[in-house]
């Protein structure tokens, strides 16, 4: 079975490195970073536009509680 499969049926874990924290902008208001505290810029990148485009009318509240 292919590692992605693994991960939607939860039965495969990807190592816990790294934070979410808060970042010196406005947006996004959290960043990602690795284990040595470089922020990962797809992550960012992602939760810019998250943020810019108010995916809140798209996504339903549950997804984020």
């Amino acid at each position: 079975m292919e590692l992605r499969q693994e991960l939607i049926e939860g039965r495969a874990e990807l190592p816990r490195v790294g934070a979410v924290v808060p970042a010196r902008g406005v947006h996004p208001p959290y960043i990602v970073v690795n284990a040595y505290d470089d922020e990962i810029e797809a992550a960012t990148a992602y939760l810019r536009d998250l943020a810019l485009n108010d995916c809140s009318r798209s996504c339903p509240a549950e997804w984020w509680s």
